[in-house]
């Protein structure tokens, strides 16, 4: 499970807001497959504008950053989301063909695989 730091700059953070931040923070846990250490979300009221600034810690030191502004909280969070999200599915892929590219352990090059012999 991620850690979620939910701040709240000119403004106090409510339960509903709160319940928008995690069901966000879920979806990016779901699509890192529980790679992901902690979350940072500061929401900012400025003149009316509603602004998100998102920053997520994954595995192997790589930090995902989004940021947006909007008329709402969820449109707002929506947008930062999105943008953290297409960097989570860039590293993901770059995790997995790092996996794929990898020889099995149990075979060297040029030594034949064993058999059983009974």
């Amino acid at each position: 499970m991620v850690e979620l730091d939910l701040t709240g700059r000119h403004l106090s953070i409510s339960e509903e807001l709160r319940a928008l931040a995690g069901a966000q923070v879920e979806r990016l846990d779901r699509l890192l497959n529980d790679s992901a250490v902690s979350a940072r979300v500061v929401l900012d009221l400025e003149g009316g504008r509603h602004c998100v600034d998102v920053k997520v810690h994954a595995r192997e030191d790589h930090l995902l950053h989004g940021a947006a502004e909007a008329e709402s909280w969820d449109a707002a969070l929506h947008a930062a989301f999105d943008k953290v999200l297409h960097q989570a599915q860039t590293v993901k892929g770059k995790w997995e063909s790092r996996h794929r590219r990898g020889e099995r352990a149990g075979t060297a090059p040029g030594k034949p695989p064993e058999t059983a012999t009974s």
